[in-house]
């Protein structure tokens, strides 16, 4: 994949993700207004999050972060930190879903959405400011 696909396909991947994370947010702050409706909804966009998510790290994993190292200094340690930070978040909200059968549970689902939906809004900045650049010059 050359760097102007890698980077097209990393939109198209940031926008999904963006539309997703809206949807997840929404759902969280109805839960957490006492919208006993919204729990299932929030639990099937976290669920859909951490699927996209896993498909976005691997694609990360395997295009991005090659032509990362490759191309300038500390490289190698600014992807190992990109993949620890993806792991993390995946982790946090997988356990958060699988927490979620009471209603402590599900309250907890709801924070833990929202904190993840503004941890994968700052990385998906992040790479458009920082890493975006870098493919134009790749």
């Amino acid at each position: 994949m050359t760097p102007d696909e890698l980077q097209s396909q990393l939109a198209r991947e940031h926008d999904a993700l963006r539309a997703l994370v809206i949807a997840l947010d929404r759902s969280a702050q109805r839960v957490l207004a006492g919208r006993a409706e919204a729990v299932t909804d929030l639990r099937r966009r976290a669920t859909e999050l951490v699927a996209r998510l896993a498909a976005w790290h691997a694609l990360e994993d395997r295009e991005l972060y090659p032509l990362l190292c490759a191309g300038a200094r500390g490289g190698a340690a600014r992807t190992a930190r990109m993949g620890a930070e993806q792991i993390a978040r995946r982790t946090l909200l997988a356990h958060g879903i699988d927490e979620s059968a009471s209603t402590r549970g599900v309250v907890q689902l709801a924070v833990v959405a929202q904190h993840v939906v503004d941890d994968v809004s700052g990385a998906l900045a992040l790479r458009e400011r920082e890493v975006f650049p870098r493919l134009r010059s790749a």
